[in-house]
């Protein structure tokens, strides 16, 4: 008995689900890993003061800053207002700079690992030759 093929339905489902995880693992890794990194080569290293936090658990904080460009921006990383932090700004935005930060980061920067590999199997799948 011969074994039944993926169909063309099958394969265009895998395909757009390959897709559109390549594009959560492109977001995950420009978000989580190298734009935090790159403030972390080319930016400066500053004590941030916290301004407000909105949202749920501190989802998203607000930070402001001196040193040679003062200014104030987003922060991405733990905090409650009137904390000073230690901070890596670039372009506007300031990265924690504790291990605290980038251990999630890094868990997030695997996620998004994970998700490639199950988008290459998808695609793989997907754009198979029937034999």
């Amino acid at each position: 008995m011969a074994k039944k093929g993926l169909g063309s339905g099958g394969r265009l489902v895998f395909l757009l689900l390959g897709i559109g995880l390549l594009a959560v693992t492109a977001v995950f890794w420009l978000n989580y890993l190298v734009k935090p990194g790159r403030a972390m080569l080319n930016g400066e290293k500053l004590t941030v003061t916290v301004t407000r936090c909105e949202g749920e658990k501190r989802a998203s904080c607000f930070a402001e800053w001196g040193g040679k460009v003062p200014g104030s921006g987003p922060l991405s990383g733990e905090g409650t207002p009137g904390q000073r932090v230690s901070a890596y700004v670039y372009e506007r935005h300031a990265y924690g700079a504790s291990r605290k930060d980038w251990t999630g980061r890094v868990v997030l920067g695997l996620v998004g690992l994970g998700f490639a590999v199950v988008a290459r199997y998808l695609l793989g799948t997907a754009v198979a030759t029937r034999r």
